[in-house]
């Protein structure tokens, strides 16, 4: 597989658009040649194959992480300790924090 090929399927993979894809990585102008190259590549088993395990391997976060994650960044009091360390990371730029001792709860 070339290096070309490799981009395209990150761009594919990116804008899911073949035509897209190649416009940006080979340089083509004409959309309906770069349509007409972007099915040739989707021909290729070699690039399915891998755009396949791109899409597996970047889709392992289950839906249970995601809701996790979800709701630590909803938590009101997650959203306080993060609103607290931003003004005192903001604060402590002038090299003097005030109310260390806050953080630290």
């Amino acid at each position: 597989m070339t290096i070309k090929q490799q981009i395209f399927i990150r761009k594919y993979i990116e804008f899911r658009n073949a035509t897209k894809a190649v416009m940006e990585i080979y340089d083509v102008r004409n959309r309906k040649s770069a349509a007409v190259i972007g099915c040739k590549l989707l021909r290729k088993a070699n690039i399915r194959s891998e755009i396949q395990n791109v899409i597996e391997a970047t889709s392992n976060i289950s839906m249970s992480k995601i809701e996790m994650i979800r709701s630590i960044i909803e938590d009101r009091k997650v959203k306080d300790k993060i609103a607290l360390i931003s003004f005192y990371l903001e604060i402590s730029k002038n090299n003097n924090p005030p109310y260390p001792s806050l953080i630290l709860r």
